[in-house]
């Protein structure tokens, strides 16, 4: 760690807490990965090469079971995605919809609802209604002005099966949301209408889908976000269906580039093979003020970002504000709460314990939370390791009732400890800050201090972290950054 830190983040007692710097070929690898996998916008396309259907006909729900009640994904497989749920009235691949008619479905009769879209993405949940555990079919005309190898964007929550004129053309089984040409499907197009099938598969929340043409010159992006993640199969298709190789993102890094500086030597072959131009390697301060300015905004939370080589400051700055109501930019200084990065510290603190051979990490939690559960059958590693099956605070419906207001650790561990266990220790992983609150308080039993001050007096203090601390919210720090999150689409003040 480098005593260059510029601005340390404050941390949260024992569950939250700080960073380091990045060297700078981390922090461009970091960056590459960002710039490469931007969600895809759910905003209206611009370009006219895309042609989105306006006029689907709809049918569902078909509801997973007649009783309504929650399944299981892998159930959900079988019962919905794989089975035929039309194979009564011709079967799925060879369907004539028509408005207005009844047809005969594994959950009894169906009506084809015709459904106008003005947007991107269709909501079923608009159209058909919220629903769970079910599928739906839509079905559309899509226009190709000429026969011959093109591409569909798909986006889908959550499983989808994608027919064209008849033919099983892509297929997914996931749990995900819908975002505009998450799935790129290489296919052949007939000249003018061609029909086109979806079939739906939700299992939990809402549900929907996306669905539109696309050229290839509008899939430049694509082929650079595929680089950047390694995708070789999927970055030949694309260079198959006519994607130009030198197609560049909107930071102007090609995708040949991109491949090079990622250190895959297979896939910058095949750009070169396919016409692709080695240029120059670009500078990747340009390229990292123009992405983060893309990505922040200059009246809303934003980020700090330092990176340094051999000690050696090479780079810091900040971006959007540290706190919205007082309009306080962000910068080099400020401070930053960062969460369950904290972890990292408690798991130090514990083995550098271990290294003195004050504890072990074989150590059962009976031997410091004499009255706890099941005490005898969790060690510290399953602790560390989030395989206790301990259940973990956060996971409560009254978490945020209770952390609103001055929580202590002992408090946490008297919330959980009559709890079931979630699954019996060492069987599975699960994400549990409840394993770290005991670690924490753990640490202070052993070492007879502090959480903070044993980590400053083992850590921050040797390494020069002199800005480094535990969070309390009683306390006002200069250069504090306030934590804010996204709720429902608006911008709100973290706990």
């Amino acid at each position: 760690m480098s005593p260059l830190q510029p601005s340390i983040l404050r941390c949260l007692r024992y569950g939250r807490a700080l960073t380091t710097c990045f060297s700078a070929a981390a922090l461009l690898a970091v960056l590459l990965v960002w710039a490469t996998s931007i969600p895809a916008s759910a905003e209206e396309p611009k370009s006219p090469a895309i042609r989105v259907p306006r006029e689907w006909l709809l049918l569902g729900p078909i509801a997973a079971s007649d009783e309504g009640k929650a399944v299981e994904l892998d159930e959900l497989r079988k019962t919905l995605f794989e089975a035929d749920l039309l194979a009564d009235s011709g079967g799925e691949a060879n369907v004539a919809a028509k408005a207005d008619q009844q047809v005969m479905t594994v959950r009894g009769e169906r009506t084809w609802r015709v459904w106008n879209n003005d947007e991107t993405i269709v909501d079923l949940g608009a159209s058909l209604g919220p629903h769970e555990n079910a599928a739906a079919y839509a079905v559309a005309e899509i226009d190709s002005p000429q026969a011959g190898m093109g591409l569909l964007g798909i986006g889908s929550d959550d499983a989808v099966r994608v027919w064209l004129n008849g033919k099983l053309v892509h297929e997914k089984v996931t749990q995900r949301e819908v975002r505009v040409d998450d799935d790129i499907v290489v296919t052949d197009f007939q000249e003018g209408k061609n029909l086109i099938v979806l079939k739906i598969v939700n299992a939990r929340g809402e549900w929907g889908f996306a669905c539109r043409l696309l050229e290839p010159m509008d899939l430049g992006e694509e082929l650079v976000k595929q680089v950047g993640a390694g995708n070789l199969e999927r970055v030949r298709a694309l260079l198959d269906a006519g994607v130009d190789p030198n197609a560049g993102s909107e930071l102007k890094i090609t995708a040949e580039q991109l491949a090079r500086v990622r250190g895959y030597q297979n896939i910058a072959e095949l750009l070169v093979s396919r016409g692709a131009e080695q240029r120059e390697s670009f500078d990747p301060v340009v390229v990292l003020d123009q992405f983060l300015t893309k990505m922040t905004s200059p009246t809303e939370p934003g980020v700090a970002v330092l990176f340094a080589r051999d000690g050696k400051l090479l780079y810091s700055r900040g971006w959007g504000l540290a706190d919205l109501s007082h309009d306080v930019a962000i910068s080099p200084h400020t401070k930053f709460r960062i969460g369950s990065v904290t972890k990292q510290f408690a798991a130090a603190g514990i083995l550098k314990l271990q290294e003195q051979g004050r504890l072990s990490v074989r150590d059962k939690v009976s031997q410091y939370f004499l009255e706890f559960p099941r005490g005898d059958e969790v060690t510290l590693h399953h602790l560390l390791t989030h395989t206790s099956g301990i259940k973990s605070f956060t996971s409560k419906t009254d978490f945020r009732e209770k952390v609103s207001v001055q929580t202590t650790p002992a408090d946490v561990i008297d919330s959980i400890k009559n709890d079931p266990y979630d699954f019996d220790p060492g069987q599975q992983f699960a994400y549990n800050n409840s394993g770290y609150v005991m670690l924490g308080l753990i640490i202070e039993k052993v070492s007879g201090q502090s959480f903070a001050d044993y980590l400053r007096e083992n850590f921050w203090k040797p390494l020069g972290m002199q800005d480094t601390g535990v969070h309390d919210s009683r306390t006002v720090l200069k250069n504090e950054a306030t934590g804010y999150s996204y709720e429902a689409g608006q911008i709100r003040k973290s706990l």
